[in-house]
């Protein structure tokens, strides 16, 4: 069983280990640390991690890097509170893939440069 920081194999992990795709998903999403969303939310730790172990639970969370890489400029997990600019919103990632936000950001982070 392969687990990450402390989930099960059963969370929907998606994993950026590009630096540009980790670049354009911090220009164009509020992601914020575990530490951060649990306080936003007003719950646990352990709430945001049970929460993200959903496969359609209401949190999006992305694994930056390959398991075992060292990053300097970025921590290994993080809780999507939606688009930038904008307020925290930790369910305004539905109705949309984790593969069409980072399409999206992709874009929008092409455009920018």
């Amino acid at each position: 069983m392969k687990t990450l920081c402390g989930y099960g194999s059963d969370m929907p992990k998606h994993y950026i280990d590009e630096e540009w795709d980790r670049d354009a998903l911090f220009a164009s999403r509020n992601l914020v640390t575990q530490e951060f969303a649990a306080e936003h939310l007003k719950v646990s730790r352990h709430a945001i991690e049970k929460a993200a172990a959903r496969t359609q639970g209401p949190l999006l969370v992305w694994i930056f890097g390959a398991r075992g890489q060292i990053m300097r400029k970025y921590r290994e997990v993080y809780v999507d509170m939606g688009p930038r600019p904008g307020v925290d919103l930790a369910h305004a990632w539905h109705g949309s893939s984790p593969e069409v936000l980072l399409g999206e950001a992709r874009q929008q982070f092409a455009t920018a440069r």
